[in-house]
């Protein structure tokens, strides 16, 4: 393999972490400095965020990379942090949050002058749902209250924080699901019975045009998902099917793709039959999207009534143009994988939890080609939410991925300590962070942010009261270097973009000869990898938001950083 592969170093062993001294403090606290206690930590093209657990009131706060914290604002005190919710465009994002039967939505720039409570609703109930996305510089929120007091959208002006009510629907008999902009035009999803609608909202006087075909459901959910800027959705319909000579009748899950000019939804992904559920989508990589399905996708046998298949977990990789079977792991008529929820995007895969009754957590890699294990039993199946690895708080970098554990150190392999994997089987080591037996660092707070991952932990340091600090660590993850590569690429400022921003083709400026190229979000995600790609890029497909290209020539790594907005 010539050196010009290594355009960034995927395999880290952890003696190779510890004797790089990739971990470095970058600043501690003491007790009675009120030691910030990240419960929530999010990224942005403005930089990293968290709110901190601080008495008598929570914090929203940006994270500087020396470990100085900027207050953005105070949070209401009692809330769930475990269900914020946060959306990002750019420098902008939207925190969401439920707590004493309110629902609670903070604006923020990164900016205290601009980080705001925009709007709040009181007195909800524990049947309530919300939704909320950026659309044309503005802010729309679906929410329903879960009876009849509010189920509508509001509008929320970025430029002035005002809001308004678009729309109101609470005398009718419906639900408000969610809200979604795609290709310029602002939709939202309501059910009536066990019929979802599509309809297409009119900014200005909040009326709303359904879209021709209805997305039937058996049980009402959000059907909608984007494919870069296309709107898709699910939706099952009946169908007949054929075998051994007789006509049955069954259901079909399909995705189905918004057709703008005749105003339909048109089929790409038969996701499956009879037992099928709502795939969960995973994230993209170069381009593709990938989503994993639990279901009969083919039929094996059909009844007078019914029909099914062998059941089974499933990778579908799925364009605009399509869908393809990456992987099936479960074995015919099994039924016991299930998915959680999880999952992490790294640069050329994804690592996911998947739980089974029998072995709990296990921690897999969907990839474009595989679907597979990569250790299991990173948790005990009786007490998931008390021991075991927390994906949802791991951050990545590059292909590697960093996690928290969570439990007691009896749990053996699976104590308050960093784990690292850079997604090969059975790889996933335990980096002690204060290496003294006994004693576990809790790390808390990942976050990942200019080419390296951030996390808040205990430390041997101690203050003046003998209690151990809090100490903000970094982990160099990206250009770790091993005894079968001991070379990082150099890096060098000789590549520039244009124009900047950028509305859909980007040009690449450079004497150099870029052998390969990548670009990743703001949050450390590759989005795009291309071999060869000459001098211009099509970047239609990637969401508003700024991204940060690096090129490979050669021995050389080129790097810039370029914002697109469409």
């Amino acid at each position: 393999m010539r050196k010009g592969l290594l355009l960034f170093i995927a395999v880290v062993t952890l003696s190779s972490l510890l004797n790089a001294q990739t971990i470095s403090r970058v600043k501690s606290w003491g007790y009675l400095d009120s030691p910030p206690v990240p419960v929530k930590t999010f990224t942005n093209a403005a930089g990293a965020f968290q709110i901190l657990s601080k008495y008598p009131v929570s914090e929203l706060v940006k994270v500087n990379p020396d470990g100085t914290f900027v207050k953005l604002t105070e949070l209401r005190k009692s809330f769930d942090y475990d269900k914020a919710l946060v959306k990002s465009e750019g420098n902008l994002s939207l925190i969401s949050y439920y707590g004493n039967d309110s629902v609670f939505f903070y604006l923020t720039d990164g900016t205290a002058a601009k980080t705001r409570l925009v709007y709040f609703y009181a007195e909800s109930s524990s049947t309530h749902q919300y939704d909320f996305t950026f659309h044309n510089g503005k802010v729309y929120i679906a929410y329903d209250t879960g009876w009849n007091a509010f189920k509508g959208l509001v509008e929320v002006n970025i430029a002035d924080f005002s809001s308004k009510v678009l729309f109101n629907r609470a005398s009718e008999d419906l639900k408000i699901w969610s809200v979604v902009s795609a290709d310029g035009r602002l939709f939202v999803n309501y059910s009536k019975g066990t019929t979802n609608y599509a309809a297409r909202v009119n900014t200005t006087d909040g009326s709303l045009a359904d879209v021709t075909d209805k997305l039937t459901y058996w049980l009402p959910q959000r059907p909608f998902v984007l494919l870069g800027n296309t709107l898709a959705a699910f939706t099952v319909k009946d169908t007949t099917v054929q075998m051994n000579g007789t006509n049955f009748q069954t259901k079909r899950m399909l995705m189905q793709k918004y057709n703008a000019t005749a105003n339909t939804f048109e089929t790409i992904w038969n996701v499956g039959y009879f037992q099928a559920e709502l795939p969960w989508y995973l994230g993209q990589i170069n381009g593709k999207h990938y989503f994993f399905s639990n279901g009969d996708y083919n039929l094996s046998s059909c009844s007078s009534t019914t029909c099914s298949g062998n059941f089974g977990a499933h990778l579908w990789e799925v364009t605009e143009g399509g869908a393809r079977l990456v992987k099936s792991v479960a074995e015919p008529g099994e039924k016991a994988y299930t998915y959680a929820g999880i999952k992490q995007v790294a640069s050329d895969k994804i690592y996911l939890e998947i739980t089974t009754k029998a072995a709990g957590k296990e921690l897999w890699v969907a990839s474009p080609t595989d679907l597979y294990i990569v250790k299991d039993n990173i948790g005990t199946p009786t007490v998931l939410r008390d021991y075991g690895l927390k994906l949802n708080d791991a951050a990545v970098c590059g292909g590697n991925i960093a996690i928290p554990g969570v439990g007691a150190m009896a749990q053996t392999g699976n104590d308050n300590e960093l784990y690292f994997s850079d997604g090969t089987v059975g790889k996933l080591d335990k980096i002690d962070v204060m290496p003294k037996a006994g004693v576990q660092s809790m790390p808390k707070g990942l976050f990942y942010l200019d080419n390296k991952i951030y996390f808040t932990a205990s430390d041997t340091l101690k203050d003046n009261l003998g209690i151990a600090m809090t100490t903000l660590f970094t982990i160099d993850l990206c250009n770790a270097v091993t005894a079968a590569n001991p070379e990082i690429l150099t890096t060098k400022s000789e590549l520039k973009v244009y124009p900047n921003p950028v509305r859909g083709l980007l040009n690449l400026q450079t004497e150099a000869t870029i052998d390969r190229l990548e670009i990743y979000s703001v949050t450390g995600n590759l989005v795009l990898q291309l071999a060869d790609p000459g001098k211009q890029i099509d970047i239609r497909h990637l969401k508003n938001g700024v991204y940060l290209l690096k090129a490979q020539s050669g021995n050389q790594l080129l790097t810039s950083k370029f914002h697109l907005l469409q």
